[in-house]
């Protein structure tokens, strides 16, 4: 649970200092959320999912395999 707590107050800071401002700024700031935003939120929710001793598979696995299936590796 104090993990929980702590990373709350951390993306909370990080909302407030870094996505607040950005979401304020006039430029490209509607490119730059498109992209932040999604991978804010999942990190945020991968590490509740954590703190709440939920197991959470590695991706190194599926990664391994779409790199050799690209590259067409055996």
């Amino acid at each position: 649970m104090r993990y929980i707590i702590i990373c709350s107050f951390l993306y909370l800071a990080i909302l407030i200092f870094d996505i607040i401002p950005l979401m304020k700024r006039k430029r490209n700031n509607k490119k730059s959320l498109l992209i932040y935003m999604p991978v804010f939120l999942f990190t945020l929710v991968i590490n509740i999912l954590y703190g709440l001793g939920v197991k959470i598979p590695s991706p190194a696995e599926p990664v391994k395999d779409i790199v050799i299936w690209i590259l067409g590796i055996k």
